[in-house]
């Protein structure tokens, strides 16, 4: 019997046989494949360990979201600065042609372009920082935590997007929201309850998350045996 993986004070016992080729076989891979196997054990570990943490270290709301309220808030003001910069035309044109928006990432051929492309893009970075500060608040609602599930179903799309031969979709009945749920019961040893984000939800945020970074671009999947 293979020992247990140990880090610091966690122990994580292996994955028994039965449940490596449960797993290999919902990602649509050979369950007698050792490479791919040992490639899952090592997400399982990976998925335990993010999970340990998220369950002992979860932040105290009032530390941590204070600082993202405060990023949302400055980037909402430096927006609404920016709007009205269109009542104040001169204004508006000596900030958007001062010469420093020539450098390299406001590449231009003329001043028009500059400017445009300047306000554009800092405007796009505003509004991503904004809505990022909201969706990264924290909040201990929900039983598991939200957290520990999206680290969890993560872990699992990394090992499904790199070693599958199937491409992950975001329903729950789908392949891999099939493997998502069963990873999830090996690494924590219950199902998640109805708490507001299902795990559904997750695998569906997760996936189109990867599709919006173009995750898998980088490992495409291996192509089936012939």
């Amino acid at each position: 019997m293979r020992e247990p993986y140990r880090i610091g004070k966690l122990e994580i016992p292996p994955l028994d046989d039965a449940k490596v080729r449960k797993l290999l076989q919902l990602a649509g891979i050979d369950p007698l494949d050792k490479k791919a196997a040992g490639k899952l054990e090592f997400s399982h570990q990976a998925a335990c360990i993010a999970a340990h943490r998220e369950a002992i270290h979860r932040p105290i709301p009032s530390e941590y979201n204070p600082p993202l309220d405060l990023v949302r808030t400055l980037a909402d003001e430096l927006l609404a600065a920016l709007a009205n910069l269109d009542l104040h035309p001169h204004a508006k044109l000596a900030l958007w042609l001062d010469d420093g928006w020539s450098a390299p990432l406001f590449i231009s051929t003329g001043d028009r372009d500059v400017r445009d492309n300047a306000r554009a893009g800092i405007t796009t970075v505003l509004r991503r920082l904004s809505k990022s500060a909201i969706e990264a608040r924290y909040s201990r609602d929900g039983q598991p935590p939200s957290q520990l599930k999206n680290a969890v179903v993560t872990c699992a799309f990394d090992f499904f997007a790199r070693n599958s031969t199937k491409k992950p979709t975001t329903t729950a009945t789908g392949q891999f929201g099939k493997f998502a749920a069963e990873f999830y019961g090996c690494v924590t040893d219950e199902w998640p309850s109805e708490d507001g984000q299902t795990l559904a939800g997750i695998v569906r945020d997760v996936v189109k998350r990867s599709r919006d970074r173009d995750c898998t671009s980088e490992f495409p999947p291996p192509r089936p045996a012939k």
